[in-house]
Order: C-alpha cells, then structure tokens, then sequence
C-alpha cells in the first residue's frame, strides 16, 4: 500500500502505515501495518500480507501523532483468485512399440485387443513403449504429478510382475522405477502408478508431457519355470 506523508503536524507522528478492510474506510481498528514514527514529509510503501484471494479490500494510508489519527483516500483493489488445480482426463497413447511385442499398436485402445509377448522362463521382456499422448496443458501450467494406468494380464497365475514402469521424455526413460512386485492378475486388471502428487523424482514442464515423444514404458519379468504370455 502506498501513502504521503504531505504534513508532520505537532509533535510528529509516532505511527504510520496502511489500513485495510473488506469494508470502505478502514480504520486503525482494522488490519494495518505498523512502520514506526515519521520525521520528515514523503512517501511511502507498506506490505500487506494475510490476504484472502478473490476478495476486494480497502485501503488507506494513515500517520497518528499525539492529536490523532489521519487517514488517506480510500482505495480498493481485488486480490488475484487462488491458483486453480486442473487433473486433466486419461488419454490413451497415440503409438505403441516394441521389440519383441505382438501388436504394440494395440495398446492405444482400452479394448480387447492386446499388446502380447511370450516370456521365457526365468526372462524379462522387452520395453513397451507409449507415446504421443496428445496432451495440450497450458504453458503456464505447474505440473503436481502424473499418473499411469496400464491395464495387463499374465497367461498364468503367480508368474509375472513388473520389472520396469518409467516415464519417457524427449525419448528416453528418465525418473523413478514405479514397478510393483504385485503378481500379474490372470485377467485384465488396471494398475495404477504414479499420482496426482508424485512428479517420478524428477521435474516436468507443460512442453514435456505436450510432446509426441512423451510416454510411459513399461518391462516384464518371469518368475516361473515356465514360458507365460503377457498381454498389455
């Protein structure tokens, strides 16, 4: 808040500051600040801190002395709205690869068509990769976290599991290993990684996550003696 001391009267004032309220005219039995005595005419600035966002308030600058109190001009203003946490909707990847993997491409549909590899014993799969999420966040837009859902099936019970689930940027695989030991279902089941307040141990920007080369990849490991089919 802004103020101008334009006369000191007698004595001097022994307080100066800001005002304010969410109602017109505050007076000192309001909110103010308290930047100590005045010794010469002037301007002056004074932090106001402890605002509620979206809320107008009133504003005036005053000075007291042993006479009283004086006060400026009221003036309002609205503080700016509080920041606004938007979870954008699910996509599906737009591409799908991998070496190794049947149909990766199939992997850009929730239906019931699957990206399969048969895994030996003992083996882990390749990587499946998806990408080209076709996201658009805004470029002023602060990411708070990203979570994955692969839907995913073992041929066998208590055979597969997760080796790999990592984020992709410009590319390559970067941040944390989201992988769970939890055994493979033998029918379809969603996973869940990640979340809405894990950034995978590292930072991300709109551009990133907006990029066709942004995706999520994912490996498979075989804890059997046996080969078993996994279906992504």
């Amino acid at each position: 808040g802004n103020g101008n001391v334009t006369y000191l009267g007698a004595p001097n004032p022994t307080q100066h500051g800001v005002v304010w309220s969410t109602s017109p005219n505050p007076t000192t039995a309001d909110s103010k600040t308290t930047d100590g005595p005045v010794s010469a005419t002037g301007a002056f600035t004074s932090n106001i801190i402890g605002l509620t966002p979206g809320t107008l308030y009133h504003v005036r600058a005053y000075a007291t002395n042993a006479a009283g109190t004086a006060y400026g001009t009221d003036v309002s203003f609205t503080t700016l709205s509080a920041s606004t946490v938007i979870t954008t909707p699910f996509r599906n990847a737009g591409s799908g690869s991998g070496s190794g993997w049947a149909n990766p491409g199939y992997i850009t549909a929730d239906d019931s068509n699957y990206a399969t590899d048969s895994i030996g014993t003992f083996g882990t799969s390749d990587y499946l990769n998806g990408t080209n999420y076709g996201f658009s966040i805004p470029s002023n837009a602060t990411i708070n976290g990203i979570q994955v859902t692969i839907g995913r099936s073992a041929s066998s019970s208590n055979r597969l599991e997760d080796d790999t689930v990592q984020l992709i940027r410009g590319g390559s695989r970067v941040g944390s290993n989201a992988a769970s030991s939890t055994r493979w279902p033998t029918s379809i089941t969603a996973a869940n990684y990640g979340g809405t307040s894990n950034l995978w141990g590292t930072t991300w920007t709109p551009a990133d996550i907006n990029a066709s080369n942004f995706g999520v990849a994912l490996r498979v490991d075989n804890t059997s003696f046996s080969s078993t089919t996994a279906s992504v």
